[in-house]
């Protein structure tokens, strides 16, 4: 997805910025249509996400009744895909698996053949013009709705409070995941870790060398998570396919190991990046803001005063 950073201190007015932004992107392309729908779904549900992360930012000054509105706009619209993300992931990690395997019985083979041939049933029954249509209507709805809302003239606080509590959501989550290491408390996991890589990343000119560094990290955070989800709905995905022709032993094998690795991993590097409170995270956050309000008045936008 784009390289979106705020570029000035008047922070409000860069997120509506960087909102329009990614919906311009996004309708640009349903418009050309110029690559793979595969490509370009995968592309469309990213930035839906980025787009729900703002509104979480921003969430305690534009009212928590406009923001349960307009997130469920959004969530609705990436759900009207989600069945075509899921087999792409599935293809993806299965492919990978056996990258190396040059025996063409390969237990691991078979299943991404039946993948494969279930995903483009699915694909021929989309209607993909209907499908992009409805991207377009929803994401010009919610561009009206939040130049109606109280976005621009977020005070500096709001967004502080709006990062506590994602950064606390990720942290506390780590937490209740270590305990019972279930399917849906590391998916809730995921989703909040991939919230705070988002908030990070588009803040991280507040300051580069620290923010930058952390974003690194989360988003390795969230690839490994995103990559143990894939795997539990793989699982999912054998328990409800034709057992007859495949080697289940080896497959589900291949599975526990998988999500075993991963765990670790995510674990070990969640306990690096959540070390502090929630309330000390967003005070250093303030700090810096502060010090970077400060800089030069000539490295702004000539509007940006605020």
């Amino acid at each position: 997805m784009e390289n979106l950073r705020v570029k000035s201190y008047n922070l409000s007015k860069e997120l509506c910025s960087i909102c329009d932004s990614v919906i311009d992107s996004s309708l640009s392309e349903i418009k050309q249509r110029k690559i793979d729908d595969d490509i370009l779904i995968h592309t469309l549900r990213k930035r839906v996400k980025f787009l729900r992360t703002i509104l979480k930012l921003v969430r305690n000054g534009i009212g928590e009744q406009f923001y349960k509105k307009n997130n469920f706009i959004l969530r609705d619209l990436n759900r009207r895909s989600a069945l075509l993300r899921n087999f792409s992931a599935l293809i993806i990690i299965c492919s990978e698996s056996i990258k190396d395997d040059t025996d063409e019985l390969h237990p691991l083979k078979i299943l991404l053949s039946r993948l494969q041939s279930d995903f483009n049933a699915i694909k021929g029954s989309i209607d993909y013009s209907s499908l992009y249509h409805h991207q377009e209507v929803t994401l010009n709805r919610f561009r009206t709705n939040l130049h109606k809302s109280k976005l621009i003239k977020l005070r500096f606080a709001s967004i502080k409070n709006g990062l506590e509590r994602i950064y606390s959501d990720a942290s506390g989550l780590l937490t209740i995941s270590k305990k019972s290491p279930n399917e849906s408390n590391l998916h809730e996991w995921r989703k909040s870790v991939k919230d705070l890589y988002h908030c990070i990343s588009v803040l991280s000119p507040i300051k580069p060398k620290i923010y930058d560094r952390y974003a690194i990290e989360l988003k390795q955070l969230s690839d490994l998570l995103g990559e143990l989800h894939d795997y539990f709905e793989l699982q999912h995905y054998v328990d409800s396919t034709d057992k007859t022709d495949i080697n289940l032993e080896l497959i589900n094998a291949h599975i526990e190991r998988s999500k075993t690795a991963l765990r670790k991993k995510s674990f070990r590097l969640g306990k690096k990046l959540f070390k502090e409170k929630s309330g000390t995270f967003s005070s250093r956050f303030k700090k810096y803001y502060s010090s970077y309000k400060k800089k030069p008045k000539k490295i702004l936008p000539k509007d940006s005063a605020g």
